[in-house]
């Protein structure tokens, strides 16, 4: 499913203002060579641009996806699901954290400074 705005594919806008980093780029767990989920929008070094378009942008986009995703999560939330399921749901978790404490420069940045706030 595409998600769109005023007709135009959000990953299109997203690459074309340079809102977006590549999932095979960023969300990647080097040490097992496995992205971790889809990707992201960085609203950083977004110091150029105007922060009621960025947010109205931001808004937008939020809704879209809103739209798209509350069918599927409707149409699944009473499946019943295997034990091996359940196991694979645990372990792409700790992928998560694993990818945070390691890759994320936001985590590390924040494991390292040693100032309390």
């Amino acid at each position: 499913m595409t998600v769109k705005i005023r007709g135009e594919s959000v990953w299109t806008i997203l690459r074309k203002n340079s809102l977006v980093w590549d999932k095979d780029k960023y969300f990647i767990i080097q040490n097992r060579n496995e992205t971790r989920g889809l990707g992201g929008i960085f609203f950083d070094d977004q110091n150029d641009r105007d922060p009621n378009t960025i947010f109205e942008f931001g808004k937008e986009t939020l809704n879209s996806v809103v739209k798209a995703y509350r069918p599927i999560i409707e149409k699944h939330k009473d499946d019943e699901f295997t034990p091996e399921q359940k196991k694979w749901q645990l372990s792409r978790r700790g992928h998560f954290v694993e990818f945070n404490l390691m890759y994320d420069p936001g985590t590390v940045f924040g494991l390292k400074t040693t100032t309390k706030i």
